[in-house]
C-alpha cells in the first residue's frame, strides 16, 4: 500500500520483512529459526551443530551453510513430504532431493515486481 502511495521506488520489495534494517551477527539459532522449520527435533540437531561449527567459522560461511542446512536441505523435504520428522531419511526421499537440488530453476522479474512462476 505505501509503495503505491508513492514514498517507495517502483522495484522496493513487496513484503515489509526485506526492509527491516538487521545489525550485528545473528546466533546459530536466530540463523535456523528464520526459515520457521516445523520439526523442532531438527531443528534442534542443526541449531547444535552449527553452534559447533560457529567456533572454526567465519560468519558469512556460517551463514551460508545454515542457509543450505536449513533452507535447501531441511525446508525443501517439509514443502514435498509434510510431517517430516526424522533426518533418517528412506533411499526415495534423499534421491528426489538431490534431484531438486541438482535441478536449476530461472525466476525472472517482472515490470510489477514480481518473479515469473506465480506470485
Amino acid at each position: 500500500m505505501l509503495r503505491n502511495r508513492g514514498p517507495f521506488p517502483a522495484d522496493a520489495p513487496h513484503i515489509l520483512f526485506w526492509i527491516a534494517q538487521r545489525t550485528g551477527q545473528q546466533t546459530p539459532a536466530q540463523l535456523v529459526d528464520r526459515y520457521r522449520l516445523r520439526s523442532r527435533s531438527v531443528r534442534d540437531v542443526l541449531v547444535a551443530y552449527l553452534s559447533t561449527r560457529a567456533v572454526a567459522l567465519d560468519y558469512t560461511t556460517l551463514n551460508q551453510l545454515a542457509s543450505a542446512l536449513a533452507l535447501r536441505f531441511w525446508t525443501d523435504l517439509e514443502q514435498h513430504y509434510p510431517g517430516i520428522d526424522s533426518l533418517r531419511l528412506p533411499v526415495e526421499v534423499s534421491t528426489a532431493w538431490k534431484t531438486r537440488l541438482a535441478t536449476k530453476i530461472v525466476r525472472k522479474r517482472m515490470p510489477d515486481g514480481y518473479n515469473t512462476g506465480g506470485r
